[in-house]
């Protein structure tokens, strides 16, 4: 047989590798958000998010935009209040143009989303880019997504990357997802191991899916660079955490 690995030797190398991989990437998981401002999923480094101690809840009579979009949530959400989506709008749409971030992805969403009044793609887009520009990444996402698709004006997928990459690089686990996919969709020979990374980087945050899929959509990464990818991604998780991630960890 000369120096050729047995089909027994190449499974359990194989097998070896992934279980590498999973105790590397076994951390516990924060909840995962869903796009709009203070529900669970990281905003980006930059982002200026209203902090919950500025609320005046339903007792109160708003007076900043900070509690403006306290309220707007609270009655998104009917926390302490009735529920009501118009009044959730309307109080958004008050503290976005005051300045407040998360108000303006929330306006955004719900813009987009026929949420409380009618829908209005092209003007979600505008509030959803104002928000991304001042470092929001939902918005960056959101924004990522509509520039691809063309939705609220001119597809744009040149600017759509450049918008993904900083809603991964802010956190957003959904974009780091989004990320891997379209690197593993290019023929770019740094390609694999970028895609790789975020991917890894995904589910280190707490996205669901499987160490594997690296193996299967980049099969040119040996083990060891798979295990190092692994250990790169935790540790850039880790840094993020801390607020001084890396781009892309230390390796190229």
């Amino acid at each position: 047989m000369g120096g050729l690995l047995q089909p027994s030797v190449i499974r359990d190398r194989q097998s070896a590798c992934l279980a590498v991989l999973v105790l590397v990437l076994t951390v516990t998981s924060p909840a995962l958000g869903c796009g709009w401002w203070g529900d669970g999923e990281d905003d980006g480094p930059d982002a200026l998010v209203v902090e919950p101690d500025n609320r005046s809840g339903a007792s109160g009579s708003p007076s900043t935009p900070a509690e403006m979009a306290r309220l707007s949530r609270d009655y998104r959400l009917g926390n302490a209040v009735v529920q009501d989506y118009a009044q959730a709008r309307r109080w958004a749409r008050l503290a976005a143009e005051g300045g407040d971030v998360g108000a303006m992805n929330d306006l955004a969403t719900m813009l987009e989303a026929g949420l409380g009044g009618p829908t209005d793609i092209a003007e979600a887009r505008l509030w959803f880019r104002k928000s991304a520009e001042r470092g929001f990444a939902p918005a960056q996402h959101s924004l990522a997504m509509m520039l691809r698709d063309g939705r609220g004006g001119p597809a744009n997928p040149q600017e759509a990357s450049l918008w993904l990459r900083k809603a991964a690089e802010g956190g957003h686990v959904s974009a780091e997802i989004d990320l891997a996919e379209e690197l593993w969709r290019r023929d770019d020979s740094a390609a694999p191991w970028t895609a790789c990374f975020w991917w890894l980087v995904a589910l280190e945050s707490g996205a669901q899916g499987s160490p594997q899929r690296c193996q299967k959509e980049a099969p040119i990464l040996d083990d060891q660079e798979l295990i190092g990818i692994a250990q790169d991604a935790r540790e850039w998780v880790r840094a993020h955490q801390q607020g001084h991630a890396t781009t892309e960890g230390n390796r190229k």
